[in-house]
Formats: C-alpha cells, sequence, structure tokens
C-alpha cells in the first residue's frame, strides 16, 4: 500500500493527453520534449513535468462516492528536488548518533516542507480565480480497489494559510482518507 492523492478542481485544467497532441506539441504550447513521460501524465502549455515539480495525470477509473464537490479530478503529486533527498540520506548514513541523525532529518523535512508548500501555493493561484476553491483527497491505496468513499477527516483552509501549514507530525493512518479543500479569497 502506498499514499494516493487527488486534487479537484471547478474547470477543467488546461492540460494535454501526450498522446491526444503527438507531432502536433508546438501547436499546444508544449515546447519540451515528451517523449520520455510517462503516458498517463497530464502536460502543461509551455512548463515541462521536470520544471514545475506539480505532477498532474489522468485519474483514470477512479471513482468518488461523496468525496468532491468540484468535477475535473486529476491524480496530483508533488515531487521534491533531488536535494531533499540527497540531504537526509547525508545524515542517515553520518556517524552521528540517532537522535542527532533525527534531529537533523527533521530540520531537512521542516525546511523542504515550506518549498512544497510555496510550489502548492503557487499552482493553484495560477490555475484558480477569487472565489474557487481546490479539494486535495489524500488516501492509503491498495493499487486494486479505486473507489473512494468520503474522508474520514477534512479541514478547510484559505490559499494563503497554504504557505503557513506546519509539517504533520503524524503520518495518514492505513484506515484514514482526508481532504483538504482550499479557498481562495483574495
Amino acid at each position: 500500500m502506498s499514499i494516493i492523492a487527488y486534487i479537484s478542481f471547478p474547470k477543467e485544467l488546461k492540460v494535454f493527453h501526450p498522446s491526444d497532441i503527438e507531432g502536433r506539441e508546438k501547436e499546444f504550447g508544449i515546447n519540451y520534449e515528451t517523449s520520455n513521460l510517462r503516458k498517463d501524465i497530464l502536460l502543461f502549455p509551455k512548463v515541462s513535468p521536470w520544471e514545475s515539480n506539480i505532477i498532474i495525470a489522468d485519474k483514470k477509473e477512479a471513482t468518488f462516492n461523496n468525496c468532491l464537490k468540484n468535477l475535473f479530478i486529476y491524480e496530483f503529486c508533488i515531487s521534491l528536488p533531488r536535494e531533499y533527498y540527497r540531504q537526509k540520506a547525508d545524515v542517515a548514513k553520518s556517524n552521528k548518533n540517532d537522535d542527532t541523525k533525527k534531529q537533523e532529518i527533521l530540520k531537512i523535512a521542516e525546511k523542504w516542507w515550506l518549498v512544497r508548500n510555496k510550489l502548492l501555493h503557487d499552482f493553484i493561484n495560477d490555475n484558480l480565480i477569487i472565489g474557487e476553491l481546490v479539494e486535495i483527497y489524500t488516501t492509503w491505496h491498495d493499487h486494486v480497489n479505486f473507489n473512494f468513499e468520503p474522508p474520514t477527516s477534512e479541514d478547510t483552509i484559505d490559499l494563503e494559510d497554504v504557505l503557513n501549514m506546519p509539517l504533520p507530525r503524524t503520518s495518514l493512518k492505513i484506515d484514514t482518507s482526508h481532504k483538504l479543500t482550499i479557498c481562495k479569497t483574495k
């Protein structure tokens, strides 16, 4: 099992399936190489998946039973730069004691959590107008059943508060799901 996330928007994002525009990428504002991408990744005009750190994919056969209000749903991931993983690995393989390693890894996680929050904020800000909202549905997934039920917990925040979200101190339990609604009010 692994954690999977979906994001829903009130209107369809201006994205393209690679197979739908193959050979006509420039017509759609795609001015980057697309041949080595996963086939389910959706492409944004002018911004390659390697530059944005926001990865949107087709939701495929996923269904949401009373989970999300918005109709346009995408599989969603924020990828952090390799530097984040390198820093954590350097601390993990160091000769420091376990408590020191835990503290240093927590500091690294907090630093990169701020980067992640800024990426999320900017992405949502670029794709919403004032008065709209996005919903992020996160759950453990067995990679078999793509029929999702209402979340076991929910939060609603303003878009500007995304920048100050604290690093979660506990992880999502196997039997839980969460929906975060983010509203753009300014």
